[in-house]
């Protein structure tokens, strides 16, 4: 009776394994399906840099011009090679546009296209190998199923949208991940130089986890490319005045008046993830709150490099410390430079890390829950792109009463937060235990 129980037990385990493939599979293209019909339906972000390739082909300033109308130069490349003006200026550097040199002598629709793809195949990819490295537990079946889970994601969704550089540094932020505990030392550089040449705002956690494991070596090199290629495009474009027209672009941008100022109590402006909207949601005095946010960025890191440099010389096993510290980088990454509610996919990759180390790391499930539900719940299942008008109806009617949308647009930047929080507590108690059992090690009790 007993044996025929545990057969039955068994039958029972194997059959919702088998599961596990169909059901991942489904996920899978369900969400690919769901990245590709927003990308091809918008994708408006991508034009922007495009265009900016484009100029830098034809030698042309794309930054003179803060309104950009058709008879700019500017509005001018956007009409002959994207049909419509979809910016009102260029945000990004020069090596954005040199990054992507190869797709500015393509038509643009066939260019947008093939960067959907090399986001989403960089996006899988990377996310394959983080899984693999820091969740060795999981299967294949696993893997996919968490794969397909992503690219059902809400704010997976918000960067394919806009196809903006969001989910190509999910992955590819993964694989800098990876091959820095790899040791690949040339593809790290590699890694490395791509993402900061696409967007330098993104370059704040490869720098951070490069500065905090001593490697000076990697930290120069990175950055010394980064200012190469600017120095090179700022040079065909134009030289200081070039460089002169896009440090006022973007010291404009969120000020009052464009969708970047930080006040989350006016639907017509960004949702952001970093302190000064957070903070100006209570102060409501932005220059304050941008004081405020600077000094809690800086504090905050001076305390993850404290608890770090606190582990014992040569500390193992590794990956468990790695594990640990890539949550407070990359969520404080968020808090302290400016990103927009799309960059919130990043928290996945601490959020994988830590579900696939629970058990060596001996996280409390109470740990688990408060990281892992509120990125769940407001980058998994919240359904809207922007956090704006929801078009009528109930729900517009139960978050008026409730004192409008400012409550629900900080939701994302207070998510940030807890992740932060918990992850450093996580943090924290892994560098305790460390230390004490180096301490134990090298005073060994007496007999």
């Amino acid at each position: 009776m007993l044996e025929q129980e545990l057969e039955r037990s068994r039958c029972d385990v194997r059959r919702r394994h088998a599961l596990i493939l169909p059901i991942g599979l489904a996920f899978l293209l369900i969400g690919s399906a769901i990245c590709l019909y927003v990308a091809w339906k918008d994708g408006s972000d991508f034009a922007q840099s495009y265009v900016l390739s484009k100029m830098i082909v034809q030698g042309i300033n794309p930054y003179k011009n803060k309104i950009v109308t058709s008879h700019t130069a500017v509005g001018a490349v956007y009409m002959k090679s994207v049909g419509h003006i979809v910016d009102l200026r260029v945000l990004y550097p020069p090596s954005t546009g040199v990054a992507l040199l190869p797709l500015a002598f393509l038509p643009f629709q066939l260019a947008k296209m093939i960067w959907f793809a090399i986001s989403y195949i960089l996006l899988v990819g990377g996310l394959w190998r983080l899984i693999t490295h820091f969740a060795p537990g999981w299967n294949k079946r696993d893997t996919v199923l968490a794969i397909g889970l992503v690219l059902c994601a809400s704010c997976v969704r918000w960067g394919f949208g806009l196809l903006q550089y969001a989910p190509i540094m999910l992955g590819l932020i993964s694989l800098f991940i990876v091959m820095l505990m790899r040791g690949r030392t040339g593809l790290v550089v590699l890694i490395g130089s791509v993402i900061l040449c696409l967007k330098p705002t993104f370059g704040v956690p490869i720098f951070a986890l490069a500065l905090l494991q001593r490697r000076y070596g990697l930290t120069f090199i990175l950055l010394a490319v980064f200012l190469l290629v600017n120095l090179v495009g700022f040079d065909r474009i134009g030289g200081v005045t070039a460089l002169k027209t896009y440090y006022a672009n973007i010291t404009s941008f969120d000020a009052p008046g464009f969708h970047g100022y930080p006040n989350p109590y006016s639907p017509t402006y960004s949702v952001r993830l970093d302190w000064p909207y957070l903070l100006a949601a209570v102060t409501r005095n932005v220059p304050r709150a941008k004081a405020l946010g600077m000094l809690l960025s800086v504090g905050a890191f001076f305390l993850v490099a404290w608890e770090w440099f606190r582990l014992p010389a040569n500390d193992s096993p590794i990956t468990a410390s790695i594990a640990c510290l890539i949550g407070p980088v990359i969520s404080l990454s968020l808090l302290s430079v400016y990103h927009e509610e799309y960059d919130f996919s990043l928290l996945i990759i601490p959020l994988i890390i830590l579900l696939g180390q629970a058990k060596n790391l001996r996280l409390r499930r109470w740990a688990l829950i408060c990281f892992a539900a509120p990125i769940v719940i407001w980058g998994g299942l919240y359904p809207p792109t922007h956090l704006g008008p929801f078009g009528g109806g109930w729900l517009d009617w139960i978050v008026s009463a409730l004192g409008g949308l400012w409550w629900l647009k900080i939701q994302l930047s207070l998510t940030v937060v807890i992740a932060f929080i918990i992850s450093l507590i996580v943090l924290h108690q892994y560098v305790n235990t460390r230390v004490s059992l180096g301490w134990s090690k090298s005073h060994p009790k007496e007999s």
